[in-house]
């Protein structure tokens, strides 16, 4: 039995009736789950298989919503330590009566144990929550999940659970309600997660549920981290299917020219190209995903209409369609491996791509060779393997060697499946331990039948086990040991990549197409008997497997390329964490005298303070900015005007101002916190300071801060106070801020009530800045409130008691109140604030001994907060909570 220690929890038997309600519910719906208790449903078994390749054992799992506990039973044996939690009382009952084991019957949107999990399930309970009470649900699950910890997630997939509800209204819960997958994307950004797979899968029909996959990232540097497999955007609202929206990640611009739409032949397969698109949108793009735009020439010309960079993955029928047609955008052609040994390339108006990748010299040789030797001639020719996120495929560690093998292809003689015969019959007479599992489509049946049939000759039933098809092979490989590579020809075989990064030996296949230059030579067989000594020698190293793919493969270094072709940007290194690029051609950079650059870092001392201003059609107050930055009377210093695409002539401006410390980057329109981060992005200064183009400095200002910078460093931000005047510049009054040196708590405490902070005159440590990732793009408004949040937890605070700059209230800036101030954006950074820090971390003032009545004043205040920031919703969900904190009789929370 597990003893898990735990402070005191909210009580399920809560007087309030939303909760009563539930549990009686679900405390009658035990008779009809009863039929569950005699074996696992399909369902169950379902989730199990998903589940398993995540279980170790020796872990400790917390299995929330369990019901009756068929899942927590399965945990636990598998080995784990497992405790189910329920609201149902009499399901928890008979879940102790039938399993045993450690079952505790609470609300799982108030549990507070004392200790965290190696892993955290929640299978079939989300949809069944409301959507009022999922962000606690969110703060439970981070709060008792380990640093690196898993996250597996069960639910409907929207559509199916939108069909359901419509056409099965009798099989309806007390609570069933759509969960979107934004909502879920969402709430892992928010509370620190990596996603690792996110499947779509069906039981009696294709697509009917979610399962989700994730890790916790426990370190805040990595909290704006997620990398998303995307689902094809042509399939949203499709009965059975689910995508993924971009609203999940930014509200990106309608500007065409910020949109990368993805084609793709080979079935739609769009494998490849899903890290690429999920970094893209990262930076603040809009990412289409068009799988059957070919088949039909309207919608081709309309997609490519939406476009402003189109790629293609495979050069095949869509790339081949495009180019008949009026070129509207750029085009970009990612040539994988086959398509060099076939005629499709021999249709494509190369003349009207813009830039072609290989994944490999030699597909690029075998092209050149085969079908267009002259190809450099006719477009941009690049050379970029294959991207694989390592973050979605764990290290499994240092393991030793077993007796399973993978095999990974369609079967087409391509890929050479036949050869694993050979290898399996030979490999079974020296050890009948060993067995080779294989997934992949049946593309030609005649081999298929062939394979079958020689199985059988060979009695190698009990060795060589064909699965089938399978979305995703990073769980399935888990439990492997070997990957057995036998293609003839190939161009940059990712699955060889994947199975590295997880730890498995391969085992490759000298193949066409440079396998010795791609993987390590010693790991490369001519001949069965070497496959054979490859598998059978006691050289076994898992770790050396992973580093080879990370060290030769890097994706951060990768991903950059291919965005840099996209985009054209080759601006130094801010980390980002949702970041816009523009494309190069479009953006300008200029010193005084017009010329390009700027870039002379050996010339003068390294600079040590960039002041960045960045504007929108703010010509009239511009120079005043500019100049009380330049008339400082500081060395070391430069000063970067980001232009937001104005158009009131601006760049004129800046060119009558002559000064070599000055530099002018235009960009292409899109929104504040975007620019800041290209400013970010230019900027030589250790530190930066911040001032917008309608305010300015105050005289002495740098000065005073330069002479701290001599000396020991003991603050990471610093900031002073602000004089308030109107459009003339005539001052109206004085804000003094208050110093947080020292008082990190006492900053978190201010930081969930208001914005304590000033932004103009603002000094920040660079390095600072790129480890948090910057500005977050999805903030068009209160983008440096949110900032302050990121940086609270990391950063040392000081305020110097001297005026910092003058901060100009005028009609058409938010600062004066005339303009309207969208409220939603504060509601939201006070939710994120709430799921990363303990509630006392917020209210130091109140008397944590008695923690039932300081946690119902605590959660009073937070939703007034709400409820001034306009969300009433989530004002309404935290007055609940604090009915259930002080209801008018006591009760025992365990029943």
């Amino acid at each position: 039995m597990m003893s898990f220690l735990f402070h005191p929890p909210l009580s399920c038997n809560s007087d309030t009736p939303q909760l009563l309600t539930v549990k009686e519910y679900y405390n009658e719906f035990y008779h009809y789950l009863q039929k569950d208790l005699d074996k696992p449903n399909p369902r169950h078994l379902r989730v199990h298989e998903g589940l398993k390749p995540w279980l170790q054992p020796g872990m400790s799992v917390l299995d929330l919503g369990c019901g009756l506990g068929i899942t927590t039973h399965f945990i636990h044996q598998a080995g784990c330590r497992a405790l189910g939690v329920d609201l149902a009382d009499r399901l928890v009952g008979e879940a102790r009566r039938r399993f045993g084991g450690d079952f505790l019957c609470a609300d799982l949107c108030r549990l507070y144990l004392k200790t965290r999990f190696d892993l955290v399930t929640l299978v079939d309970c989300l949809e069944h929550l409301p959507p009022a009470r999922r962000p606690l649900a969110w703060k439970v699950i981070s709060d008792h999940l380990k640093p690196d910890g898993i996250l597996y997630l069960n639910f409907p997939a929207p559509a199916f659970q939108e069909w359901s509800l419509r056409h099965r209204p009798q099989a309806r819960q007390l609570v069933d309600e759509v969960v979107p997958l934004d909502e879920v994307v969402a709430a892992l950004t928010a509370h620190r997660f990596t996603l690792l797979t996110l499947n779509t899968y069906g039981i009696d029909v294709p697509e009917q549920y979610v399962e989700v996959v994730a890790r916790y990232d426990f370190s805040p540097q990595l909290q704006h981290r997620l990398w998303v497999k995307l689902e094809p955007a042509g399939e949203e609202k499709k009965e059975g299917g689910a995508r993924c929206s971009p609203a999940a990640f930014s509200r990106c611009s309608s500007d065409r020219s910020r949109r990368v739409g993805f084609f793709a032949g080979d079935a739609g397969n769009f494998h490849f190209a899903q890290d690429l698109a999920a970094g893209l949108r990262a930076r603040g793009f809009e990412v289409q995903f068009f799988p059957e735009a070919d088949q039909n020439p309207e919608k081709l010309v309309d997609a490519l209409k939406w476009c402003q960079i189109a790629w293609f993955e495979w050069a095949n029928g869509p790339v081949v369609a495009a180019t008949q047609l009026p070129k509207t955008c750029r085009l970009i052609c990612r040539l994988h491996r086959y398509e060099a040994y076939s005629d499709s390339p021999r249709h494509i108006d190369w003349d009207k791509v813009d830039d072609l990748i290989f994944v490999s010299s030699g597909v690029l040789a075998a092209f050149k060779q085969r079908l267009e030797p002259e190809i450099e001639a006719r477009t941009k020719v690049h050379v970029i393997p294959n991207l694989v996120d390592p973050r979605r495929f764990p290290f499994l560690g240092q393991r030793p060697k077993g007796f399973d093998l993978a095999w990974i292809g369609r079967l087409h003689s391509d890929k050479n499946p036949a050869l694993v015969l050979q290898i399996m019959a030979t490999l079974v007479r020296a050890d009948r331990r060993y067995r080779c599992f294989m997934v992949g489509r049946e593309q030609d049946p005649v081999l298929a039948l062939y394979l079958k049939s020689m199985i059988k000759e060979l009695n190698l039933e009990d060795h060589l086990v064909f699965q089938g098809f399978i979305k995703d092979v990073g769980p399935w490989l888990r439990n492997k040991h070997y990957l057995l590579n036998t293609s003839l020809v190939e161009g940059h075989p990712v699955a060889v990549m994947e199975a590295m990064l997880l730890g498995l030996k391969p085992i490759i296949h000298n193949f066409c197409g440079g396998a010795k230059e791609l993987f390590p030579p010693e790991l490369i067989f001519n001949t069965v008997e070497e496959a054979i000594r490859l598998i059978l020698e006691e050289n076994y190293n898992p770790l050396a497997y992973r580093q080879f793919i990370e060290n030769r493969y890097p994706f951060q270094e990768l991903l950059e390329k291919c965005i840099t072709l996209i985009t054209g940007d080759n601006s130094p290194g801010l980390v980002p964490r949702i970041q816009g690029h523009a494309t190069r051609r479009q953006e300008q950079v200029w010193t005084d005298n017009g010329l390009p650059g700027g870039q002379d870092p050996g010339a003068t001392p390294p600079v040590l303070i960039s002041v960045i201003i960045p504007t929108f059609n703010r010509a009239e107050f511009l120079p005043e900015a500019v100049e009380s930055a330049l008339t400082q009377g500081v060395d070391r210093l430069e000063v970067l005007v980001v232009d937001d695409g104005s158009t009131d002539g601006t760049a004129e401006v800046v060119s009558r101002i002559a000064d070599p410390r000055l530099r002018y980057i235009r960009k292409p329109k899109s929104n504040a916190p975007d620019t800041r981060n290209r400013g970010i992005a230019h900027a030589r200064g250790e530190w930066i300071l911040w001032l917008d183009s309608d305010d300015s400095l105050m005289p002495g200002w740098l000065a005073r801060l330069q002479d701290l910078l001599g000396g020991e460093q003991v603050a990471d931000v610093y900031y002073g106070n602000l004089v308030v005047v109107d459009s003339r510049g005539n001052p109206w009054q004085i804000l003094r801020y208050e110093d947080f040196a020292g008082r990190p708590d006492l900053l978190l405490a201010r930081l969930l009530r208001a914005n304590p902070l000033p932004l103009p005159g603002s000094l920040v440590r660079r390095a600072l800045l790129q480890k948090v990732g910057g500005f977050d793009v999805t903030f068009p408004r209160a983008h440096d409130y949110e900032l302050w949040t990121q940086l609270a937890s990391v950063a040392r605070f000081r305020h110097l008691n001297f005026l910092a700059a003058k901060w100009r209230w005028h009609d058409s800036n938010m600062s004066s109140g005339s303009v309207p101030r969208d409220l939603s954006y504060d509601a939201e950074i006070v939710r994120r604030l709430l799921t990363r820090h303990p509630l006392k971390t917020f209210f130091p003032d109140l008397d944590w001994t008695d923690w039932r009545t300081a946690q119902a004043l605590a959660v009073r205040e937070i939703a007034a907060i709400f409820r001034r920031y306009g969300d009433e919703e989530a004002a309404q969900a935290w007055l609940a909570d604090e009915a259930a904190l002080m209801p008018k009789k006591t009760v025992n929370p365990y029943g």
